[in-house]
């Protein structure tokens, strides 16, 4: 058995529902290390933080392999 090496990512994404999957993918990769989500988007920063938030918890939620 090989030792996996986790690869360090930085996503810079708008955190709208298209994208959701793809965080929620990113985050529950056994080999992906996330370190930031980036939210970019033309709205408040409050709101792209609400959505980053949101996305993020909600990934937790569904994957188990996400400790993070």
């Amino acid at each position: 058995m090989t030792n996996k090496v986790l690869e360090p990512t930085i996503i810079s994404t708008d955190p709208g529902i298209d994208d959701a999957v793809a965080i929620a993918i990113a985050l529950g990769d056994p080999v992906m290390d996330v370190q930031l989500i980036c939210p970019i988007a033309e709205m408040s920063a409050s709101k792209k933080t609400l959505n980053t938030r949101f996305v993020t918890d909600f990934s937790r939620s569904i994957n188990k392999n996400c400790s993070r």
